[in-house]
């Protein structure tokens, strides 16, 4: 067991989903950037209730608390440059295209998607001293023991997000996506490689699938992230998406 230690942002995929964090396949579905400052994710709560009820005489006869839930994250990003084709990822604001159809900027509008949104992957470096302590000669031949590390956080279901404040002036302006999560059973296993299926590092998709309930996965994981793309790609589902194919699985990288 290795403790994870989180340090500098490496990468950020965003996917086109649909209500529940379905992946939207297609020809502009996917993006990776390291164009990001900072990331945050906040947790929305639901607070403990006390429950009572006092007899005729004044005294307490029942007496019972609500547990706190979960009810989403709050989730903020700030990137470095304003690329108007990552920001129609997340809101409905629409592109504008130059003569050649490249997007070139986009047209704020008062609509804000709810039931689609973007799908987040986040990357980041472990540390220097992320090592796996050796017991026996097994891990000669494990290349999940010897492959560099990184941590990895999935939130499938970005909605209601907006452009956040943005200034100009004699500094560098930077643009920031707030939204909430949402609960993303959709999602599945999800449709790209991330992490190790075996000792030999082969890459795969999730080994379990989201349940119904649940916004943010994290693991520690020895596949290393996506290159950056040239804007938004096409994206392919493996099929089938939601059912194991004989012995195994096909998976996007």
């Amino acid at each position: 067991m290795v403790a994870t230690g989180i340090v500098r942002g490496k990468r950020l995929r965003a996917t086109r989903v649909g209500h529940c964090g379905l992946p939207i396949a297609g020809e502009k579905s996917t993006i990776v950037t390291s164009g990001f400052v900072t990331v945050s994710m906040t947790k929305a709560m639901r607070d403990a209730e006390d429950l009572e009820q006092a007899n005729a005489d004044g005294q307490i006869c029942i007496a019972d608390r609500t547990p706190p839930e979960l009810k989403w994250y709050e989730f903020s990003a700030e990137f470095c440059a304003v690329d108007p084709e990552l920001l129609s990822f997340f809101t409905d604001d629409a592109l504008v295209l130059d003569y050649a159809n490249k997007p070139v900027g986009f047209r704020s509008s008062k609509r804000v998607k709810v039931n689609e949104g973007a799908g987040v992957e986040l990357w980041t470096g472990v540390g220097a001293d992320d090592c796996v302590l050796p017991t026996d000669d097994s891990v000669l031949s494990e290349a999940t023991a010897t492959a560099p590390a990184f941590g990895y956080f999935v939130l499938p279901y970005i909605k209601e997000a907006t452009m956040g404040d943005f200034e100009i002036g004699a500094n560098v302006m930077t643009f920031t996506i707030s939204g909430i999560t949402g609960a993303a059973p959709m999602w599945g296993k999800g449709p790209y490689n991330v992490v190790a299926q075996d000792a030999q590092n082969t890459a795969g998709r999730l080994l379990s699938p989201f349940g119904a309930d649940e916004h943010l996965h994290f693991e520690r994981t020895t596949i290393a992230p996506p290159a950056v793309t040239d804007g938004a790609v096409e994206l392919t589902l493996p099929t089938p998406y939601f059912a194991a194919v004989g012995g195994g699985e096909e998976a996007g990288g």
